[in-house]
């Protein structure tokens, strides 16, 4: 299943696109989880910069403690 939306944390939106599945996956999922693609940018006006990408395997990590808080609610929610 496909999510998409905002998440809002210290005033700042940060748009993300999920794909998840009912049961975990030890060799795709983000951290073994139901997680298989995960994709979180930075709202900037009408454009966005992504900082995290996750498509059955890290491809670009979060790089500050705000990042990973964003990065920890997401996976809070669909992991």
């Amino acid at each position: 299943m496909w999510e998409t939306g905002t998440i809002t944390v210290n005033g700042k939106e940060y748009k993300f696109e999920c794909k998840h599945y009912e049961q975990p996956s030890a060799d795709y999922g983000l951290d073994g989880g139901r997680i298989s693609k995960l994709a979180i940018a930075e709202t900037l006006g009408e454009t966005y910069r992504y900082f995290y990408n996750y498509d059955r395997g890290l491809d670009m990590d979060v790089k500050t403690p705000e990042q990973a808080e964003v990065l920890e609610l997401i996976k809070a929610k669909f992991n």
